[in-house]
This record gives C-alpha cells, sequence and structure tokens, in this order.
C-alpha cells in the first residue's frame, strides 16, 4: 500500500517586509516518517515552519495537510487538525509547573479525566518530567526543558510534530537521549517534521531529507544518499 502525504507544500512563497525569506519551496512528509531539513544559519529553516503553522502573515502558494490547503488558516485552526510545532528555543513557561506547561499544551482537551490521562501518557515517555511535576519549569536543565517542550506538542495527541533545532544548546549525552525520544514517538505512527543544526543526528533518524539554502532547496534526498554527498559532508558534517 503507497503511504499517505501527511504535509504536501507546493511553491511556497514567504516574505519579511521586502525579504524573500522562501522561493518557491515545494516538498512532502508522508505518514509515519522523519523528515529533516537542514541548513545555514538564515537559511529559511525556522520561517517554513512558522509558515504551515500560520504564523508568517505574508505567504503564498500552497500547504495541504491531509488533502486540505491550509495555507491562510489560523494557528490555533491548524494546531487543531493535528499539527504540533515545538519552537526554537524550548520556550516553556518557566514560572508554571511542569504539570501546568502540560496543562497548557492539552487545552483543546475539555474533559479532566481526559487531560489526566494524556498527562499519564506523556509521562511514561518522559519519566524525568514525573519526578518534577510540580516543579516550576524555569529550574529544570536545558534538556528537561527540551522534553517539556516535546511532551507539550505530544500531549495534543497529533498527526505530525514539527521540531525546530531540538538538541540547539544541549550536552552532546542529552543530544543523544533527545534524538532517541523523538523515534520513539515516531514509532507511535506520528510523523516528524525535524529542522536540526546537528546534521550528523539528523541525517542518522531520518528517512528522508531536504537542504535549505538562502530560502531555496538545493537537494532531496534519502538520507543514506545526503550522508555519502560530498557537498553535505563538507557544509554539514564537517568533513574534506
Amino acid at each position: 500500500m503507497t503511504a499517505m502525504k501527511a504535509l504536501k507544500i507546493k511553491n511556497l512563497n514567504a516574505y519579511y517586509g521586502a525579504i524573500h525569506a522562501l522561493k518557491n519551496v515545494s516538498m512532502e512528509i508522508y505518514e509515519g516518517e522523519i523528515v529533516t531539513l537542514i541548513g545555514s544559519n538564515g537559511a529559511g529553516k525556522s520561517t517554513l515552519l512558522r509558515a504551515i503553522s500560520g504564523l508568517v502573515p505574508k505567504t503564498d502558494g500552497e500547504i495541504s495537510f491531509n488533502d486540505t490547503n491550509i495555507l491562510g488558516t489560523l494557528p490555533y485552526q491548524i494546531a487543531r487538525k493535528g499539527i504540533a510545532h515545538v519552537p526554537e528555543g524550548r520556550m516553556v513557561f518557566p514560572n508554571l509547573t511542569v504539570w501546568e506547561n502540560l496543562r497548557m499544551g492539552a487545552y483543546m482537551k475539555r474533559s479532566k479525566k481526559t487531560i489526566n490521562r494524556s498527562i499519564d501518557q506523556v509521562c511514561e515517555l518522559f519519566p524525568r518530567l514525573k519526578e518534577r511535576l510540580q516543579q516550576p519549569a524555569g529550574t529544570l536543565s536545558g534538556g528537561e526543558q527540551q522534553m517539556l517542550a516535546i511532551a507539550r506538542g505530544l500531549i495534543s495527541e497529533p498527526k505530525i510534530m514539527l521540531l525546530d533545532e531540538p538538541s540547539l544548546g544541549l550536552a552532546p549525552v542529552v543530544v543523544g537521549q533527545v534524538f532517541n525520544v523523538i523515534t520513539e514517538i515516531n514509532k507511535t505512527g506520528i510523523a516528524i517534521f525535524l529542522v536540526e543544526q546537528n546534521a550528523f543526528y539528523a541525517l542518522k533518524v531520518a528517512h528522508r531529507g531536504y537542504v535549505l539554502q538562502t530560502g531555496e532547496v538545493l537537494m532531496r534526498d534519502t538520507c543514506d544518499n545526503l550522508r555519502c554527498n560530498p557537498q553535505v559532508r563538507q557544509a554539514y558534517l564537517g568533513e574534506c
């Protein structure tokens, strides 16, 4: 059976004032796969995720989710359709407890019983958070805050997760833990669109990848092929 496209982007352009940040970007993500997007700082990677989430006001082209064009849809409506965006920098609410942060991710759920069950479920995946439910999020380590940000997105039961630089600023041992969690989430059937500056890990866990350069898709291939590409190896893997 042919896999269904969860997300399809066609000829997407995005602008910040006079700056043409994304230029006719086209790509697709299939159900149940991990797709990574790599590129240098300023290439437009975060802009692409923000455009998918409806956070870039000036766009044109097409973004289809489950065969419905969502371009121009309000961000909260996009979230309700099953797209969870975990932003760069974690963006937890530092003065709220871990439980309250998770509760914010469950804002679309009405039943207290359902909310509590969802929090219990994500805590099984993130046992460190379970130990710290009543602790202010601002007192967590960087790795724990990243886990909380991912858990907060996961609690909405998305069909696809947009992860923006989940390893940024983390110690190497914690980076490995974060990518293990991403793999485990994907095993449950959730598609992952991963923007990541650590190309080594990104190309290791993803199935396919795209390279974005100055707002344009430069390459698209399986991650195995991208890892073997001399241009990718030199520019993003630190090899000559």
